[in-house]
C-alpha cells in the first residue's frame, strides 16, 4: 500500500486545509522544501563528511508511547446537534473569508445563524449513536493491547538493526535495556555504557492514531509520528534529525475501523512500523542528494 510520507512533521489534517495550501503555494515561492528532512539540503560532500565518522551505531528505540490524538466522532443526537451547530456556523465564514468575492467575510457572518441551524439539525440526526461510539471505542481498546503485546519498539528496534546491516557499509547493534535520555538532559549517552558504540541512532515515538478534518462523523486515517535523531556519543552532538511519519491511504469512519477489535489499526500500524524503519534508514544512511546548481 502506498503511503503519504510528511518529512517535515507537517500534517495537514491537523493544521487544516488552508494552512496547508498556504504553506504549498508560498513555500516554493521562499526557496522552502516543506516535506524533506534536513538531510536532503546537504551537499554531497557534507553526507560524506558526516557518515565518514559514524563507526558503530547502536539502535535505541524508546519504550514509552507517544501522545494518543484520536479524532472522534460526535456521541448521539445531542453531540451531533451541537458539533452540527459549530461547523454550520463557521463553514460559511470560512468560505468567505477565503473568497475573492468583495465582502465575503461579512456575509458569511450573516448567513451564519442560517446555516448554523441548519448544520445542528443535521448533526442530530446523522451522528452515530451513543451505544455505537461506546462499543467501538472497546474494539478499539482491544487493539490496542494488542499492538502493547506485539512490542512494536522491539520490533521497530530489530528491523531498524537488520535494514542497516543489510544495505549500509555500517556496523548496527541493537542497545537492549537502554532508554533515551530525558530531551533537556545535556550529557546525553556520554558516560552509558553502550560497548564501543560510537553514534547512537534514537528513535522516540511523538504521536499515534486517528486523524482526518473534524466533522460529525469524519473519515479519519491511521497515523504514526515518530522522532530520530543521529546523536554522536562523544560529545552528545546531534547530526541529524527527523521526524517520519506514516499514515494509511484509506480513510474511514470510527465504527467502522473498530469492527472485529479493531484488526484493521492494527494491521495498518504494524505495516507502518516496517515503512519507518525503511524510510529512517534510507534517509539517514544512503540518501546522496545532488548539489544544487
Amino acid at each position: 500500500m502506498i503511503r503519504k510520507w510528511l518529512r517535515s512533521g507537517l500534517s495537514p489534517p491537523i493544521r487544516g486545509l488552508s494552512g496547508l495550501l498556504l504553506a504549498i503555494i508560498i513555500g516554493p515561492a521562499l526557496g522552502l522544501d516543506l516535506f524533506s528532512p534536513a538531510i536532503y539540503a546537504m551537499s554531497p560532500e557534507q553526507t560524506e563528511q558526516l557518515r565518514s565518522s559514524l563507526g558503530t551505531i547502536g539502535v535505541v528505540v524508546s519504550p514509552r508511547a507517544g501522545k494518543q490524538k484520536v479524532l472522534m466522532p460526535a456521541k448521539g443526537p445531542g453531540g451531533g446537534f451541537a458539533r452540527g451547530l459549530a461547523a454550520g456556523a463557521s463553514f460559511p465564514v470560512a468560505v468567505g473569508f477565503v473568497s475573492p468575492v468583495p465582502g465575503g467575510t461579512l456575509l458569511g457572518i450573516l448567513v451564519a445563524p442560517f446555516t448554523a441551524v441548519a448544520g445542528a439539525f443535521y448533526g442530530a440526526i446523522t451522528a452515530p449513536s451513543a451505544g455505537q461510539i461506546e462499543a467501538a471505542e472497546k474494539e478499539i481498546q482491544l487493539a490496542e493491547e494488542s499492538l502493547r503485546a506485539m512490542e512494536l519498539e522491539r520490533v521497530l528496534m530489530d528491523r531498524l538493526v537488520a535494514l542497516g546491516s543489510d544495505n549500509t557499509p555500517f556496523s548496527f547493534v541493537p542497545l537492549l535495556g537502554v532508554e533515551p535520555p530525558d530531551l533537556s538532559d545535556d550529557a546525553g549517552y556520554r558516560g552509558k555504557e553502550l560497548s564501543g558504540v560510537t553514534t547512537v541512532l534514537e528513535v522516540r515515538s511523538r504521536k499515534a492514531g486517528l486523524r482526518g478534518l473534524y466533522g460529525i462523523n469524519p473519515q479519519t486515517s491511521v497515523f504514526i509520528e515518530l522522532n530520530a535523531r543521529l546523536i554522536r556519543v562523544r560529545d552528545n552532538d546531534i547530526l541529524l534529525t527527523e521526524s517520519p511519519s506514516c499514515g494509511s491511504e484509506g480513510r474511514r469512519e470510527y465504527v467502522e475501523w473498530a469492527v472485529q477489535e479493531g484488526e484493521l489499526i492494527v494491521d495498518e500500524i504494524t505495516t507502518c512500523v516496517d515503512e519507518l524503519a525503511e524510510k529512517i534508514i534510507d534517509d539517514f544512511f544512503l540518501v546522496y542528494p545532488t548539489q544544487s546548481p
